[in-house]
């Protein structure tokens, strides 16, 4: 299961990656040459990819703890 969530992730920033530029790159070929308009741009993008990184991190962790076993074992000594 982890790894399906990995693909996922793989894939969607991958072709978010390739949304931005072509949106960024647009922007920048109409014009907009702020200061500030790099800066923005990777604001916009960093908080995406915390958002999707943190999501598919927590799936991972989630259905790794469905396998984990709450016991004692003699091992554990």
């Amino acid at each position: 299961m982890r790894l399906w969530y990995g693909l996922i992730y793989q894939n969607l920033m991958a072709a978010k990656g390739h949304e931005y530029i072509n949106k960024f790159d647009k922007q920048f070929k109409e014009g907009n040459t702020s200061k500030t308009f790099l800066q923005d741009a990777n604001e916009e993008i960093a908080q995406y990819w915390k958002k999707e990184t943190t999501n598919c991190l927590g799936k991972v962790l989630h259905t790794a703890s469905l396998k984990m076993k709450n016991a004692y074992s003699r091992s554990d000594a």
